[in-house]
């Protein structure tokens, strides 16, 4: 049985599905109708975090009924695309 613990934990590291570190990104589009523009905030811990810190982002903003944002887990920049690429978003 532990053996079977130590496979996991060996493959989940290569294939990226460690579940003991996770890195939040904060996305934060003043104008949620132009995803073209927007900030990025963090790294964070967990997920509340980068939503309490993201919706705090936009209330200040003083129009917080236009603006959105999103919250991607491990993201890093791809060269190919030109863009963030995340393992999941949430919104």
């Amino acid at each position: 049985m532990p053996y079977l613990v130590v496979g996991y934990l060996v493959l989940a590291y290569f294939l990226k599905f460690w579940p003991f570190e996770q890195e939040w990104t904060a996305y934060v589009y003043p104008t949620k109708t132009d995803m073209s523009i927007y900030t990025t905030h963090g790294p964070f811990d967990s997920l509340e975090q980068c939503v309490n810190s993201s919706q705090s982002i936009m209330f200040s903003l003083n129009k917080p009924d236009y603006a959105s944002y999103e919250c991607g887990l491990n993201c890093e920049f791809n060269k190919d695309y030109g863009l963030n690429v995340c393992e999941e978003t949430v919104k």
